[in-house]
């Protein structure tokens, strides 16, 4: 990778893919207020269109496998049963962007379509921009973002042990893989 810049502008306009190696998605949930869990999920897919003149075009989505990464841990109550994430109903989490505001500097408000055990609600990812440049020797841009997202989880999953998780922080690092130098 050539040195990144840290001007969003600097990354050309168009349509890139998120890189699945580059990327992380991860959970930290309240344990009844003692302690937090955290997990780690894996995307499947996911594609930025980047309009570095005017983010308010820019539209962002992202699939993400719903089963997390919990290994070493084993817990006793399996995450992905259907007490919890349901994935075998439910194997995906997806995002869609519904709007994209710059808020000055290189941060940005992301207003989107959070959906979660089948239900589809409104969510916000404040995210800010990392860096743009073009690896060696494909020549191909990427550019990064960092960010975070709150999910109420009783929203989603009602009452019981979801009263004991409620507010799960969603952290999000995603580089994304666009076209190739001229």
């Amino acid at each position: 990778m050539r040195p990144a810049s840290k001007d969003p502008t600097a990354a050309p306009a168009g349509t890139y893919a998120l890189d699945l190696e580059h990327h992380a998605v991860i959970a930290r949930a309240s344990h009844g207020g003692v302690s937090f869990s955290v997990l780690r999920f894996a995307a499947k897919q996911g594609s930025l269109v980047w309009d570095p003149t005017n983010p308010g075009k820019s539209k962002l989505e992202v699939t993400v496998d719903a089963k997390p990464i919990t290994d070493p841990i084993v817990y006793r109550i399996k995450v992905e049963s259907d007490a919890m994430l349901d994935t075998a109903k439910f194997p995906e989490i997806k995002f869609v962007s519904t709007a994209v505001r710059a808020m000055g500097g290189n941060r940005y408000e992301i207003d989107g379509q959070l959906t979660l055990l089948g239900m589809t609600k409104r969510a916000q990812i404040q995210a800010s921009f990392v860096g743009t440049g073009r690896r060696i020797p494909t020549g191909e841009t990427t550019i990064g973002f960092t960010g975070s997202m709150n999910v109420n989880w009783p929203e989603y999953k009602g009452p019981g042990m979801a009263n004991s998780v409620g507010v799960v922080t969603v952290g999000l690092d995603a580089e994304f893989i666009g076209a190739k130098a001229p």
